[in-house]
């Protein structure tokens, strides 16, 4: 197959799985009256478990992610797994504690929550600085790191004639501009609906990788497949695979000490107090619904570690990604998961997994 017509066949099937996901999106939200704040903001708190769910891992699950944490697999090792399988317990702690809390307050948001406690004025500083923050500090990565993917992906670049840099930008805006309307438009259940979507085909697609990766390991390095690959990943630096950094280990790694103390309070905000998060649960619609889809998404969160952490260790042993990140330079750590994804991912699926990685 020639590269432009593998080009095609990509962006073909990329277009046709994202605008069916905004297809269905629509089709299920056409009845919603998002004139309320409880149609806009919670769904009209009508949101099963497991649609509850799988938004809650798609929120938290971006491509910064993706990007970021295999990046630090490939770095370190595999002592950033910490990250997924910390959040399992503030998961049970929304499910058995701050979820009913909220409930039985009445709460709709966050900001909402924070003036009936502390007053408007407490209201308008919170919202300010999580405005800010995710504008100066949370955005800007995961735009990039999507960008990068994409980059890696299409080829901006090279089809325009242009830079990376401006390859990356211009993806960045158009990115922003289509997450922002589903948001913008939709309000919560189009968003839900779609991440639920997308977190199903990124589970898929997501541990699909891995096992691509160990074959690849195992034809490059001995001329075998997915089990000579397992062998020579598990016998070649098997440092790689632990999971229990030291005490002073420097970053990426991730000390084992800051599981049990940083750690679990940095996941306590995020899952029990942000917006972005609680209001996903909040849009239950049963305290029971929003208890099962925290503990369902727990459970996903355990497994994570097969897309987040395995492919980025896996890249670090095949020798034709290392050839491209030698040039990548103080990058590479950002490039190594995309480089793996442009080398494992079939074309004819990869634009369904870059629809995918879109949504996230």
């Amino acid at each position: 197959m020639s590269f432009f017509s593998s080009m095609i066949w990509i962006a073909l099937s990329f277009l046709f799985f994202t605008v069916m996901v905004a297809v269905i999106s629509a089709w299920k939200t056409r009845d919603d009256k998002l004139d309320t704040a409880e149609g806009y903001f919670l769904a009209g708190r009508g949101l099963p478990g497991i649609v509850i769910a799988g938004s809650l891992l798609l929120t938290n699950l971006s491509a910064e992610q993706l990007v970021g944490t295999n990046g630090q697999g490939w770095a370190s090792n595999m002592s950033p797994i910490g990250w997924e399988v910390g959040a399992l317990f503030t998961l049970f702690a929304l499910a058995l504690w701050f979820l009913p809390t909220y409930l039985k307050m009445g709460t709709t948001t966050i900001p909402q929550l924070m003036e009936a406690r502390f007053g408007r004025g407490t209201k308008l500083m919170f919202s300010f600085v999580i405005v800010v923050m995710y504008s100066i500090l949370n955005l800007p990565v995961i735009l990039y790191s999507g960008a990068v993917v994409f980059e890696n992906i299409f080829d901006i670049s090279g089809i325009f004639g242009i830079g990376k840099f401006q390859a990356v930008a211009i993806l960045c805006v158009v990115i922003g501009i289509i997450g922002g309307c589903y948001a913008i438009f939709g309000g919560l259940k189009a968003v839900a609906v779609s991440d639920t979507i997308n977190g199903i085909g990124l589970i898929i697609g997501g541990l699909m990788i891995p096992f691509l990766a160990l074959a690849l390991l195992g034809h490059e390095t001995t001329g075998g497949g997915l089990v000579e690959g397992v062998k020579y990943l598990v016998q070649t630096e098997p440092e790689k695979l632990n999971a229990w950094a030291s005490w002073d280990a420097a970053e990426p790694a991730l000390p084992w000490p800051l599981i049990f103390t940083g750690m679990f309070f940095n996941n306590l905000y995020w899952w029990c107090t942000n917006q972005s998060f609680v209001q996903r649960a909040l849009a239950a619609k049963s305290l029971k619904e929003g208890q099962k889809g925290a503990i369902y998404c727990g459970f996903l969160k355990t497994i994570g570690f097969f897309y987040l952490v395995l492919p980025g260790v896996i890249a670090y042993h095949l020798p034709s990604i290392q050839d491209k990140l030698a040039a990548a330079g103080s990058s590479a750590i950002d490039f190594a998961y995309p480089a793996l994804v442009s080398a494992v991912v079939p074309k004819p699926v990869m634009g369904f997994f870059a629809a995918v990685l879109f949504g996230a």
